[in-house]
């Protein structure tokens, strides 16, 4: 069935794309270009409608498989991958836990160091906000940078091709 529904396809496609080519033969201001993008077009229609009905032709097995297997062994098996799911979930949940936990000594560490020297802290905040406002400067400027160069390349490109093609 597949290989007919193709061969069918291909056969109209190509015919179709046949007929255009001698529209165009039978047109003065026709050029090979022309002739290759329909072939072009015709080629990739066609391996679009392959890709297509082989989806289909996939669907199809996968639905008679289906149908073929034991209700009871598929009620098995999609029970077996729900309790791998439940599983998994319990895992994650208890690695998350870890992490929350580690997190939470890590701040309460921090807490304890900031209250023994409030100046200290102080200090760190103000460098980190120095650090941050830097970082921000550094980033507005290479977007910038990016921007020009972009503007800088594109325009003689522009410029480039529109002198050497008629």
């Amino acid at each position: 069935m597949f290989k007919m529904v193709t061969i069918i396809v291909s056969t109209i496609i190509f015919m179709t794309a046949a007929t255009i080519i001698q529209g165009f033969a039978k047109d003065d201001r026709a050029t090979v270009d022309d002739i290759v993008i329909v072939m072009m077009v015709a080629a990739a229609i066609f391996t679009g409608m392959i890709i297509s009905l082989r989806r289909l032709q996939d669907q199809a097995m996968q639905a008679q498989l289906e149908a073929e297997t034991d209700p009871r062994e598929r009620l098995l098996k999609r029970v077996d991958a729900i309790n791998n799911a439940f599983a998994d979930a319990a895992n994650l949940m208890d690695e998350l836990q870890r992490a929350r936990d580690d997190l939470l000594e890590e701040a309460e560490e921090h807490r304890e160091l900031l209250a023994t020297n409030p100046e200290h802290a102080e200090s760190v905040m103000r460098l980190l906000a120095r650090n941050e406002k830097a970082a921000i400067r550094v980033n507005r400027r290479d977007q910038w940078l990016f921007f020009a160069l972009g503007v800088g390349a594109s325009i003689p490109i522009g410029v480039l091709i529109n002198l050497l093609v008629p």
